[in-house]
């Protein structure tokens, strides 16, 4: 069953199964930006997409039972890889890197 609701202004559409997120919920943002979130049973699990407006992907994260887990990856509108980060159950392993060669932690934003 799909319950879409508008929260000031923003669609966002989610999927649930038995009272539980399951499916993909997407969230549209006023600017044309588009979010899209993995759940199952109730759980962020597996891929959170964002979109620029134009449609062009601008981040991926891979979830595991509400937590970062595994590569997120930011690029740029032209679709040109920005940085990369690591992590493991929510907590960044290393440092968040740069395709410029900036490294640093979690506040470090590649795409400016």
């Amino acid at each position: 069953k799909l319950l879409p609701k508008t929260i000031k202004n923003r669609i966002l559409e989610t999927p649930y199964k038995n009272d539980r997120k399951n499916g993909i919920e997407k969230y549209y943002e006023e600017n044309g930006k588009i979010h899209e979130w993995s759940y199952q049973n109730g759980k962020a699990n597996g891929i959170h997409k964002m979109y620029y407006a134009s449609g062009n992907i601008m981040i991926e994260t891979t979830y595991k039972n509400d937590r970062k887990n595994g590569i997120t990856k930011w690029y740029f509108e032209s679709g040109k890889l920005a940085g990369t980060a690591n992590y493991k159950n929510g907590t960044l392993k290393g440092y968040k890197k740069c395709t410029d060669g900036r490294m640093g932690n979690e506040h470090l934003d590649c795409l400016n």
